[in-house]
């Protein structure tokens, strides 16, 4: 018999082919979108000009307030990380504002972790792990 009790319990890794960013709120009931790329555009498709790799556009309410190329979620050496494309109502990880990428300087990515809460204007996410 195993007996756990009092440990936390096991979790699948957290990789490129496990993570996801479940919404929160929003209209309707959507499927988590899978973090399974090296880099990972978030916003709002806008044919012809703009192509994002996840759109938002069907989840974000009136007036918009995800811009269209709002984030870019990246694997980096075995880690999540995300940067704010200088989008209009910000970029925010666990309450902390992230500050936009300007033309100008290198951006300072966020480490994201399973739990992670992600704010996108007015749509919020949670950083999970399909297990």
């Amino acid at each position: 018999m195993n007996n756990n009790f009092g440990l936390p319990p096991i979790l699948p890794p957290f990789t490129q082919g496990t993570a996801q960013l479940k919404l929160l709120n929003g209209p309707g009931v959507n499927p988590p979108f899978r973090l399974n790329q090296v880099k990972t555009v978030i916003g709002r498709n806008d044919p012809p000009n703009i192509k994002v790799d996840i759109d938002l556009t069907d989840c974000d309410s009136t007036p918009l307030t995800v811009s269209r190329r709002h984030a870019e979620i990246s694997w980096v050496e075995g880690n999540l990380q995300i940067i704010d494309l200088g989008s209009s109502n910000g970029t925010f990880v666990d309450g902390q504002k992230l500050s936009p990428v300007t033309s100008n300087e290198v951006p300072s990515p966020v480490t994201l972790q399973p739990g992670s809460k992600v704010k996108l204007g007015n749509l919020e996410f949670e950083v999970i792990v399909d297990g």
